[in-house]
């Protein structure tokens, strides 16, 4: 089969790819794919990078920016035009247009069987156009297919053959506002590469007054909870002074209009505190989590900034819990790494998380913005050594089981042939 992966316009595309849930779900899928298949990755060229490139077998074809800056340039000046929060600018089928017009051609000169796009449903468009008969899989991994205007999104889903979405949550939630597509969706989890997260034998020196440390992996953003997370931290530490907090990830704080303006839920909108008048603000936010660090945290909170994804599975073996407190989250990636990796996670009860953790199974789910339910299960994985051992152990079952790439890449291929020859 010959595939074509067309990628996000920010997203890298030299390998080994380190950074990007997405980039990252692209990069292992198609390591396990281009053993039978012909593979092509399309990707904005940055500076210092080449046109094309060919590693393992993979081919990376590279498109230029130079007409997209102009684009861009003109967006952001009539940007006042986009008052409805429902076409946001970056759902325009002007966003990034010059890549996808060079993508749709050199697809068409090349012939695909497939082409599979992330996120972006505008750039289903000008594939489509210059390709009236190509199979085209549009994959999800936000909300923006039921959050956005449903006329303009109800066009572009009918020039696809396949919505692939990384929850059942996802996808039923398109169902609800476009029943119509219900025959075109499919859900494929997100994956571990479960050779490289493993325990390390974290367990066979554990003791009951050990330090525990937990792990937060993901972007200092308001709809990632980082907030709550450490207001839970405060409350745990009036129990005890027996835990370490480690948070990685980029300071980066997603714009307003991406998540917390056309969400439909209170908690989600009331993000909107932390942004100021500025829809991209960043700094409110971030002085706030400085702020709560310094509220008796210095000691037991360590930011750690960005870190490869080859190394965060050391740190992962290092690590003895894993929490996804998040208010908006379709899938969390990190939930299914710290399961490889034998820590029991914890997550809130938010968008396709309930779909990874087995509660009090693999871990513990809670309501989201609840600092203090957070706290109580801290506490008791604190507390109990045995617990942390029998929770880590079902989710590294639970990972190799559901989650590892190889099924994750073995299950695409089969959603890709049961799109009709005819469709």
């Amino acid at each position: 089969m010959k595939i074509a992966f067309v990628s996000q316009p920010f997203d890298d595309s030299v390998p080994p790819i380190e950074s990007g849930s997405i980039q990252i779900w692209t990069y292992q899928v198609i390591l396990h794919l281009a053993k039978e298949h012909d593979i092509t990755v399309y990707a904005v060229r940055k500076p210092g990078n080449g046109a094309f490139q060919e590693e393992g077998g993979i081919k990376y074809r590279r498109m230029s920016l130079f007409w997209d800056r102009w684009i861009l340039r003109f967006m952001r000046l009539i940007k006042f035009w986009y008052r409805d929060p429902r076409k946001p600018h970056h759902a325009s089928v002007l966003y990034y247009i010059g890549y996808m017009i060079q993508t749709a051609l050199d697809i068409r000169r090349r012939g695909y069987d497939v082409v599979h796009i992330h996120n972006y449903s505008q750039f289903v468009l000008p594939i489509r156009f210059f390709n009236p008969r190509v199979k085209i899989v549009l994959h999800m991994q936000g909300e923006w297919l039921s959050q956005l205007d449903h006329g303009m999104i109800r066009h572009r889903l009918s020039k696809v053959q396949q919505i692939l979405g990384c929850s059942d949550y996802l996808m039923d939630k398109v169902v609800d506002v476009i029943p119509e597509v219900k025959a075109k969706v499919r859900t494929l989890y997100n994956g571990v590469d479960t050779t490289k997260f493993v325990a390390n034998g974290k367990y066979d020196h554990a003791e009951e007054d050990q330090i525990v440390r937990f792990l937060f992996v993901g972007r200092h953003s308001p709809e990632k909870g980082v907030h709550d997370l450490l207001r839970a931290m405060q409350l745990l530490r009036e129990r005890t002074d027996r835990f370490h907090l480690t948070v990685v990830g980029p300071k980066y704080v997603v714009p307003s209009d991406m998540i917390v303006d056309i969400s439909s839920d209170p908690k989600v909108r009331d993000l909107r505190r932390f942004y100021g008048e500025d829809p991209n603000n960043q700094e409110t936010y971030l002085k706030a989590l400085e702020d709560l660090r310094a509220d008796g945290l210095e000691d037991f909170v360590t930011f750690a900034g960005s870190i490869p994804h080859s190394q965060l599975a050391e740190l992962y073996r290092d690590c003895d819990v894993l929490t996804n407190p998040s208010l908006s989250e379709t899938f969390g990636i990190a939930l299914v790494e710290g399961m490889a990796a034998m820590m029991p996670v914890v997550a809130t009860r938010v968008g396709g998380m309930p779909e990874i953790v087995v509660p009090e199974e693999t871990g513990f789910v809670v309501e989201s913005a609840d600092p203090e339910a957070l706290a109580e299960v801290y506490y008791r994985l604190v507390s109990e050594a045995a617990l942390r051992r029998q929770m880590g152990t079902a989710g590294r079952r639970r990972a190799e089981a559901v989650f590892d790439w190889s099924i994750i890449a073995a299950n695409l291929i089969d959603l890709y042939r049961q799109i009709p020859e005819n469709a």
